[in-house]
C-alpha cells in the first residue's frame, strides 16, 4: 500500500473512531448560569418605594427598562437590578437624592441615576452592623451633590463598585453654594473599585477614608478631568482635587489605572495615623499624565512604609512626577519624562531603595531630587 493510501486509511479510521466515542458518550452542552427569578417586578409608571416597602429582606426587586421619575430609601437589606436600560431621572421631583441606603448589605445592579438636587447614590451611616454594599453596571451623572457617597458606620464595612460611571458630579456649583462634591466619596474599611470611569467631578474624583487597618483596591480605572471645576476660596487655594485621593489605609494597591488632567495630584496617599508594621503602597501599570500638581504624592505614617512602583508612566504634571516621603521606594521599569519639577522627589525617613530599568529624561528640575545614601540605581 503506498505512504498516501495509508495516511487516507489512517484519517477514515481517526473519523470513524470520533463518531463512535461521540455516540457513546454524547457531549453535553455546557450548562449555562439562569438568570435569579424576580420577587417582584417593577415598571415605569410604577412606584419602586411601594415595591420596597412590601419586600422581605433578601429578596429581589427587578425594574424594567424605562424612566423612573422617583427617588427611592432601601431600609432593608434587598437586591435592586435593572432589566434593561433603567434611569432614576431626578429633574422636577421632590426627592433630593437618588437612592438612599439605610441598611446593611444592597446590591445595586445596571441602574442609572440623574439630575438630582443632591446626591446620585447616599449610603448613610446611622450606627448600623458592619455593612456590604455592592453597586455594579451604575451610571450616576449630572447630580448636583456626589454621585456616590458611603458613609461607614463600623471598621468592618465592605464596599465593592464594578463596572462603575461617574460624571459631572455638582455640575452647577454656584447655583447652592454649599461644598464642592466629589465625584464618588467611600468612607470603609475594605474598598474594590474595579473597571471604573470617574471624570468631570467638581472636586476628587475618588475619595477614599480607609481607616489605620484598612485594604483599597483599585484597578482596570480611568480618571479624567477632575476637580477642574472646584471653586476654591479667596485666596484662590484648593484642597482635595485629585483624581484619586486615599487616606490611612493600610494596604494599597492600583493597578491598570490611568489619572489625568486633574487638578492636583493624580493620586494622592495620605498617612495620617500611625499604623504598626508601617503600610504597603503598590503601584503597577498606573498612567498619571498632565496633572496640576505631583503624578503621585505618597506620604508615609511610620518609618517603616514601603511604596513599590512598576510599568508605570508619570508624564507631564505640573510639579514632580512622583513625590514620595516613605522609609523605602522600589521603582522598576518606571518612565518618569516631561514633569516640570523633578522626575522623582523622595524624603521624609527615607534610607534606601531601588530604581531599576527606569527612563528619567527631560523634566524641569533633576532627575531625582532629595536622593539620599542607599539607593540602588541600575
Amino acid at each position: 500500500m503506498s505512504g498516501n493510501s495509508q495516511v487516507r486509511t489512517t484519517a477514515v479510521l481517526c473519523f470513524l473512531c470520533v463518531i463512535a466515542l461521540t455516540v457513546a458518550f454524547p457531549v453535553q452542552a455546557q450548562a449555562q448560569p439562569q438568570a435569579e427569578t424576580p420577587d417582584a417586578v417593577v415598571s415605569p409608571g410604577e412606584s419602586i418605594q411601594d415595591a420596597i416597602e412590601t419586600a422581605s429582606p433578601g429578596e429581589t426587586i427587578q425594574l424594567n427598562s424605562g424612566t423612573y421619575e422617583q427617588g427611592i430609601v432601601i431600609d432593608k437589606n434587598l437586591n435592586i437590578v435593572a432589566s434593561g436600560d433603567v434611569t432614576l431621572n431626578g429633574a422636577g421631583v421632590s426627592a433630593e437624592d437618588g437612592i438612599v441606603v439605610e441598611t446593611t448589605n444592597v446590591t445595586i445592579d445596571g441602574i442609572e441615576i440623574t439630575q438630582f438636587s443632591d446626591d446620585g447614590i447616599d449610603v448613610r451611616g446611622n450606627n448600623l452592623d458592619p455593612r456590604q454594599i455592592e453597586i455594579v453596571n451604575v451610571t450616576s451623572r449630572l447630580n448636583d451633590g456626589y454621585n456616590i457617597v458611603i458613609f461607614s458606620s463600623q471598621a468592618e464595612d465592605t464596599v465593592e463598585l464594578t463596572n462603575v460611571v461617574s460624571r459631572n458630579s455638582n455640575p452647577n456649583p454656584n447655583d447652592d453654594g454649599g461644598d464642592d462634591a466629589d465625584g464618588i466619596e467611600i468612607a470603609a474599611e475594605t474598598v474594590t473599585v474595579e473597571e471604573t470611569t470617574v471624570i468631570d467631578s467638581e472636586d476628587t474624583g475618588l475619595e477614599i477614608f480607609a481607616g489605620k487597618e484598612g485594604t483599597v483596591n483599585i484597578q482596570d480605572s480611568t480618571f479624567a478631568n477632575n476637580g477642574v471645576f472646584a471653586d476654591g476660596d479667596a485666596f484662590g487655594e484648593e484642597f482635595n482635587e485629585d483624581g484619586i485621593s486615599i487616606a490611612s489605609a493600610q494596604d494599597v494597591s492600583i493597578k491598570n489605572t490611568t489619572v489625568i488632567n486633574s487638578k492636583q495630584n493624580g493620586i494622592e496617599i495620605l498617612g495620617s495615623d500611625a499604623i504598626a508594621g508601617g503600610r504597603t503602597v503598590n503601584l503597577t501599570n498606573v498612567t498619571a499624565r498632565a496633572n496640576g500638581f505631583d503624578g503621585a504624592f505618597i506620604s508615609g505614617t511610620t518609618d517603616s512604609d514601603t511604596v513599590s512602583i512598576a510599568n508605570s508612566q508619570f508624564n507631564q504634571n505640573d510639579d514632580e512626577g512622583l513625590n514620595v516621603v516613605v522609609e523605602s521606594v522600589n521603582i522598576a521599569q518606571t518612565n518618569l519624562t516631561r514633569n516640570t519639577l523633578a522626575g522623582a522627589r523622595v524624603g521624609g525617613a527615607f534610607t534606601g531603595g531601588t530604581l531599576t530599568q527606569s527612563s528619567i529624561f527631560n523634566n524641569g528640575g533633576p532627575a531625582i531630587l532629595n536622593a539620599v545614601s542607599g539607593t540602588s540605581v541600575d
